[in-house]
């Protein structure tokens, strides 16, 4: 049954029409038992399923979508579109990582961008690999992906501000999510089901095949992560320094 106390909680909201908005405009509405609140709503081009949206200094970070070549900047306050990046060198953009006044984000196939948040301007570009379905992640002076490579698999450093090659140390497959970083080093579960430490110098510190099924959750000295065992998904927590 559902629970009443939580229905008494739920507020609808009525969202409002984009159909008649110009491009790059977005409705606002009120909601909330006496009109408390305030949202919007906006309408990106492509009309795609759209992947997990960003925030930094105001402003909302989403690319268009799997099949897109756009990634676009709006006011979090209102929804307007503030800037667009179009005609992305690859198609789908995955989601975008901010870090101080830098967004940088993978395309499925098969590059990595750097942009200005103010802006969108183009910082840099690399090609990566065939496919890098996942987002890359801010450290210090670093940007870090992961990537196929000579038939294999790289998790890889790039200086962030120019995009030159830094470090790379090889791995199994694609990875789970985004690189965890925590201290100094980054954290990464893998779909053949490893668990990798690397450090921030690009030395792998250890190395576990575990049937790792997320991405690793660090605190402290601890890391957390679900695995397969016997047909169930269970919860696990190994010793960072050592990984048993």
């Amino acid at each position: 049954p559902v629970d009443a106390k939580l229905v008494e909680r739920v507020v609808p909201v009525k969202l409002p029409s984009t159909a008649k908005l110009k491009d790059g405009q977005a409705a606002t509405f009120r909601f909330g038992r006496e009109n408390e609140h305030s949202g919007w709503v906006a309408q990106l081009p492509e009309r795609a399923q759209l992947v997990s949206v960003a925030y930094a200094k105001g402003k909302i970070f989403v690319g268009g979508g799997f099949g897109s070549s756009s990634m676009y900047a709006l006011n979090a306050s209102t929804g307007a579109r503030e800037w667009t990046r179009t005609a992305l060198v690859d198609p789908g953009p995955t989601s975008a990582v901010v870090d101080d006044d830098e967004l940088a984000y993978n395309t499925f196939s098969c590059s990595m961008e750097v942009l200005e948040t103010a802006t969108g301007k183009v910082m840099w570009t690399k090609w990566l690999g065939t496919e890098t379905p996942n987002p890359p992640a801010f450290t210090g002076k670093l940007v870090i992906a992961s990537h196929p490579s000579d038939g294999g698999y790289q998790l890889s450093a790039y200086q962030r501000k120019n995009g030159n090659d830094v470090w790379s140390s090889p791995i199994d497959n694609h990875i789970l999510s985004v690189p965890v970083v925590s201290g100094d080093a980054v954290y990464v579960s893998t779909a053949s089901g490893s668990l990798y430490k690397i450090g921030l110098d690009g030395k792998r510190a250890w190395h576990k095949q575990i049937s790792a099924a997320s991405a690793p959750w660090i605190d402290g000295n601890e890391v957390h992560l679900a695995v397969r065992e016997g047909g169930k998904e269970v919860q696990v927590t190994l010793d960072g320094a050592t990984g048993k």
